[in-house]
């Protein structure tokens, strides 16, 4: 029996939802997408997990495909819960993995989040909140596509090679520095992975740094969502929705109330160090519910916030 849900959502096209079980999200989602010439193509192919992979494969058998008539390997972005079976999906079909070439750049550095890690000191993190925080970085990470290349990259703006569709890839960097989400117009689809989520806030900055800030970044591709409204979003977790401008006017408006909560704090506190900044500050479920690698995700947003007022500051 197939651990997976699949659910054709346009003709030729399936989401396969993967189990994904070292995360309260419990799950990831998979597209199956079949060309005009019968072969298929797939976005985000799921975690590197005995119980992901029997999930994929039997999510293919369930529409009368197999994983080794899969020509290309499409990643939004270079987490382990997206791209971590990559690299099993080429071995087996012979597919080419491709994604944005930030990303790709920051595969060749191997590990995400190493830069932030160094900066734990100097964020005031306590010595037993950073080796919580290695060890769950590690632990997370462990099976990120192969700690090595991709075969491509996917340019900003470029029509996938996908016979008899026209699917557009659209750069949104922001919870990764080289995020892409796919756009299919002819069917109205925005596969959006981690970009957008109905419910949850992405978190922001979840690679490697660069001298780019994350947020101003992230604000920038949500600003580029404008002109998909018409499309339904189908994401990387929960569930597909509608009213893209509706949900990104929500997390713009998230960022912006998180930025002006810091700058109170940090007018009262001016001596305060970035744990105890970060910690002060209001998160979904509160500080004691953010722990390991989340903790990391937080350190870096807030570091980003800090960026931004010091930049408006000498505007």
């Amino acid at each position: 029996m197939s651990l997976a849900t699949t659910i054709e959502l346009y003709p030729g096209v399936w989401q396969l939802r993967i189990p994904f079980t070292t995360s309260r999200l419990g799950y990831v989602f998979s597209y199956l997408i079949e060309d005009s010439t019968g072969d298929v193509h797939l976005i985000d192919p799921g975690p590197a997990h005995p119980d992901a992979w029997a999930a994929l494969t039997g999510g293919f058998e369930s529409v009368g495909h197999r994983i080794d008539e899969v020509r290309s390997v499409l990643l939004t972005h270079l987490h382990h819960d997206h791209a971590g079976a990559a690299t099993r999906v080429r071995s087996v079909s012979g597919a080419v993995v491709l994604l944005h070439e930030r990303d790709a750049v920051d595969l060749h550095r191997f590990r995400p989040y190493s830069q932030c890690l160094e900066r734990m000191d100097g964020w005031g993190v306590p010595e037993d909140a950073q080796g919580d925080i290695r060890r769950s970085v590690d632990q997370a990470f462990a099976s990120t596509l192969v700690r090595g290349a991709a075969d491509g990259v996917i340019a900003d703006g470029e029509i996938l090679d996908i016979p008899g569709r026209r699917i557009e890839a659209v750069w949104t960097p922001g919870h990764t520095r080289g995020h892409l989400v796919f756009a299919d117009a002819g069917q109205g689809a925005l596969f959006t992975g981690d970009h957008l989520l109905p419910r949850i806030t992405p978190g922001i900055g979840l690679g490697m740094l660069g001298d780019e800030n994350p947020i101003e970044e992230y604000l920038w591709s949500l600003a580029r969502m404008s002109r998909f409204e018409s499309f339904r979003a189908h994401p990387g977790h929960e569930h597909s929705f509608s009213g893209i401008s509706h949900r990104c006017l929500q997390l713009r408006d998230r960022h912006e109330r998180r930025g002006e909560g810091l700058r109170v704090l940090a007018e009262e506190s001016p001596g305060a160090s970035l744990w105890d900044l970060t910690r002060a500050l209001p998160w979904s479920h509160g500080w004691d519910s953010v722990s390991g690698h989340h903790q990391l995700s937080a350190l870096v947003q807030t570091e980003a916030q800090r960026a931004r007022l010091i930049d408006h500051r000498g505007e």
